[in-house]
């Protein structure tokens, strides 16, 4: 699938059509509990034309930490909204983020950077 031109030509319904897809991926890889088949999922799901398409909604950059997504390292697919707490799969409730930048988020319990990313939109 190509990449689309710009942001309002995106199929954002195609998108969260292949986004389901491959999120099934890593949950069945999961079950199994072969981290490698875990691994090669993401990576899939990092590489994916839903995860390009988020890339060139957020003009290149990770939200935490303003450095471009392209710089070599990991990455991952954050819901602002955690599925636990009722958040969906869709474009609206994602940022892609580093995997370190995502750690961070994750788990910090530092007030000034929760209130940060609040402000970005990247924590409800």
């Amino acid at each position: 699938m190509k990449i689309a031109k710009n942001y309002e030509s995106i199929n954002w319904q195609q998108c969260n059509v292949e986004l389901f897809k491959l999120q099934n991926e890593i949950l069945k890889a999961y079950r199994t509990g072969i981290k490698k088949d875990v691994l090669k999922a993401q990576h899939n799901l990092t590489r994916s034309f839903a995860a390009r398409a988020l890339a060139k909604f957020q003009k290149g950059y990770c939200p935490v930490c303003q450095s471009s997504l392209f710089n070599g390292e990991e990455l991952e697919i954050h819901h602002i909204t955690s599925r636990k707490e009722g958040g969906n799969h869709s474009y609206k409730n994602l940022k892609l983020l580093h995997k370190v930048c995502h750690r961070q988020v994750e788990y910090s319990k530092e007030g000034n950077l929760k209130a940060t990313w609040r402000e970005k939109g990247i924590i409800p």
